[in-house]
């Protein structure tokens, strides 16, 4: 199964051309939410300013303006990087999608993969192997048709974690200044760099999938023509499992790639 063109077509678009409603929501929630974060600066400013005026005072030091300049500067940069929270997320996303695009241009000459009929494989007459073949030929579309809806659903998912991580990114930036929550801010942009990165991901599952088994890995073959007609049947079933697992694993997969 070659991901449909509509489908690859989303997975190279941004949070805009997925649903420009919601883009516009988020971004709304997400100026609000820039007061907060600008808020959370400044309390945190002032806050390293009390420890490190303590600390001239405890050391008997004069006041060292140098060390305060730069404070500021810190401060400043955060609430720069808050302000434009929004810009940081879209330039990873579209990082995300250039990957995406160079990965599906593979797509054009990747090999179509189609279920092989167990009923035209089946060459015998008996009443029950023939009904076996034809529940069997039914149970493999239906678990292709499952695969497809996993794929928009966890397409659907991915986009509504980049509406969240946008939404909440100017009060998780606002921890960049302080040292001791700077680690979250960083994890913060990594995961969202990782489920930007799910869209190449899925498309690379796709390639190996449709390679895989058009090299017929998973056939399970048999001298007796009634057992080789029921491999077929077996075999198109278990294509279609691994495509579900294929594609509910990518974004676990692309998440392990950043989180270490």
């Amino acid at each position: 199964m070659n991901l449909s063109d509509e489908l690859i077509k989303q997975l190279e678009q941004g949070m805009y051309g997925y649903n420009p409603v919601v883009y516009d929501l988020m971004g709304k929630v997400s100026q609000s939410l820039t007061a907060v974060g600008i808020a959370l600066a400044v309390f945190f400013f002032w806050f390293d300013f009390e420890v490190q005026a303590r600390a001239f005072e405890e050391a008997g030091t004069t006041p060292d303006m140098t060390s305060y300049s730069k404070l500021a500067m810190k401060y400043v940069m955060t609430v720069v990087v808050i302000m434009n929270s929004g810009m940081i997320l879209n330039f990873i996303l579209w990082i995300a999608i250039q990957i995406t695009k160079w990965v599906s241009s593979i797509t054009v000459n990747s090999k179509s993969f189609e279920l092989q009929s167990a009923v035209k494989a089946y060459t015998g007459h008996k009443f029950i192997m023939t009904a076996m073949m034809y529940v069997s030929d039914w149970l493999g579309n239906i678990t292709m048709l499952f695969a497809s809806a996993i794929a928009k659903i966890v397409l659907l998912l991915r986009f509504i974690e980049l509406y969240i991580y946008k939404a909440f990114a100017p009060i998780i930036l606002a921890f960049f200044a302080q040292k001791d929550l700077r680690g979250n801010a960083i994890q913060f942009l990594k995961r969202f760099a990782a489920i930007s990165l799910q869209s190449a991901v899925i498309v690379l599952v796709s390639i190996l999938y449709n390679e895989l088994v058009t090299s017929k890995i998973l056939e399970v073959t048999s001298k007796n023509d009634d057992w080789s007609a029921l491999g077929v049947a077996v075999s198109g079933i278990l294509y279609g499992v691994l495509l579900v697992m294929l594609l509910l694993g990518s974004q676990k997969k692309a998440k392990e790639f950043l989180d270490r």
